[in-house]
């Protein structure tokens, strides 16, 4: 008994090392199901697009530097956000808008308000 297990083990470990995986436990999930596949934060099926645009639009601040964006680019910029924060960017750096300038307290204001809105309705 003892030497069979211990057969066994070192068949295991050769399988193994030789790059075979050991046959994977009965379950009773389907065999055609597909594997959970991690994501990362990114505007997805949970997004709340209509809040997004509404806090997106209620906090820009008054002297905005895109007075006339589009929901498709308040979207695009919030779907940026979501990767940026995704990536591990801290959220006071994050420039969604092209050639967008620093306000006074040395902070992107319009981006600003961009990435706390998608934070909050469409990043996963």
């Amino acid at each position: 008994m003892k030497r069979s297990a211990i057969a066994a083990s070192a068949a295991l470990m050769l399988a193994l090392l030789a790059g075979c995986s050991a046959p994977a436990p009965s379950s009773s999930i389907d065999s055609d199901t597909e594997p959970l596949v991690a994501t990362s934060p990114s505007a997805g099926a949970g997004a709340d697009e209509s809040a997004f645009l509404a806090a997106v639009r209620e906090n820009l601040p008054e002297n905005t530097q895109i007075p006339d964006a589009t929901d498709e680019q308040l979207l695009a910029a919030g779907a940026d956000a979501c990767e940026q924060i995704a990536e591990g960017t801290p959220g006071d750096q994050i420039s969604v808008i092209e050639n967008e300038q620093l306000g006074v307290l040395g902070t992107y204001d319009d981006s600003g308000a961009i990435v706390s809105a998608a934070r909050t309705n469409l990043c996963d």
